[in-house]
């Protein structure tokens, strides 16, 4: 993971269906910023720092794969 990634909210989770932008990253935190408002148990925030053990639960990098055109 590194600063200016992008990673979508795993599905049954808090955060699915979201993506988040990754602002910063700590030796045990990730600072992260999100594309709207997510209510996580009961508290609205558009950003959040979570350690990065939760972020790898909640988030997955989606790689997206160029194909040739012709």
């Amino acid at each position: 993971m590194r600063t200016g990634e992008v990673w979508h909210g795993r599905t049954a989770t808090p955060y699915e269906g979201v993506s988040a932008t990754i602002d910063d990253v700590t030796t045990r935190n990730v600072i992260l910023s999100y594309d709207r408002v997510v209510d996580v148990n009961g508290v609205q925030t558009i950003g959040e720092v979570m350690t990065q053990k939760k972020f790898n639960r909640m988030f997955e990098q989606i790689v997206y794969e160029q194909g040739e055109l012709f």
